[in-house]
């Protein structure tokens, strides 16, 4: 049954505006079965994604009527993954829909970093990550949600506000349903506990996601020292960094042409941004 399995929709970001929790909160519903990994980033990273869609489709549990969804903030990294993914996501599945939530550019900037950091992808401070390319590229959302527009069409992407989401998540969830076609009705109970908070959150270290043999062996026979060994917590953060006045305003001017393109594809004022 899995040889007809194709999923529906896609949560693409923007990274650390909340796509976790509208992952959870989704996978919830009786008639929506999520990735077992919300994010396989399959499309962003798979070099022959055609000849492993199989490994795509173990990442679902069948459920006969369901819709099946993911949320690899990664479709929305561009330039800094795959230049055609939206291409290759078209080719998968042209009727795809896609929901992309936005965040106040500071709060998403610093929530990335501080990810970023935990994970050691970064050693440095906030403050010199100003001018962190991929950061930025990642925060200007216009840049990275029109390609699925003019692919897709604009009815087939939604835009959300993170900020509309945290004071009433039922009423997009109440959006989402109507956008994907299920009945908001099907949820009996929600959990409404955000998911991947950014503060006091151990990440552990990316050089251990793939770890070797060795280390394979000695998580079965010595889990302590395991655990020991892979400890990150010293790179986690007790409070959230802070942009000086001057360094949030030249942020702001860097990613002021975005913000009101997305203000025209929103139909929606982000004054309190700037």
């Amino acid at each position: 049954m899995k040889k007809d399995l194709l999923v529906s929709f896609m949560i693409i970001g923007a990274g650390k505006s909340g796509t976790t929790s509208l992952f959870s909160l989704l996978d919830q519903h009786p008639d929506l079965v999520g990735a077992k990994n919300k994010e396989p980033h399959f499309f962003s990273t798979h070099p022959n994604w055609r000849e492993a869609i199989a490994e795509y489709k173990n990442q679902y549990e069948v459920k006969e009527g369901a819709l099946y969804f993911e949320g690899s903030t990664t479709y929305s990294f561009f330039p800094h993954r795959n230049l055609t993914v939206w291409d290759d996501i078209y080719e998968y599945n042209p009727e795809m829909k896609f929901i992309y939530m936005v965040r106040n550019p500071i709060d998403r900037f610093i929530s990335h970093y501080m990810h970023s950091y935990e994970r050691g992808f970064l050693d440095n401070t906030l403050t010199d990550n100003l001018m962190n390319r991929e950061i930025l590229d990642v925060t200007r959302y216009a840049t990275q949600v029109l390609p699925y527009i003019e692919k897709f069409g604009r009815e087939n992407v939604l835009l959300l506000d993170f900020d509309d989401f945290k004071k009433n998540p039922e009423n997009i969830l109440r959006q989402v349903c109507d956008f994907v076609g299920v009945n908001v009705e099907g949820f009996s109970s929600l959990d409404m506990n955000p998911k991947n908070t950014s503060l006091s959150n151990a990440r552990r270290h990316h050089k251990y996601d793939h770890p070797p043999f060795y280390m394979k062996v000695l998580y079965r026979i010595a889990r302590p020292l395991w655990e020991k060994i892979v400890d990150n917590s010293s790179r986690s953060f007790e409070k959230k960094p802070e942009f000086s006045l001057e360094e949030r305003k030249t942020l702001l001017h860097l990613l002021r042409p975005d913000i009101k393109m997305l203000e025209n594809l929103m139909d929606k004022k982000f004054d309190h941004w700037i």
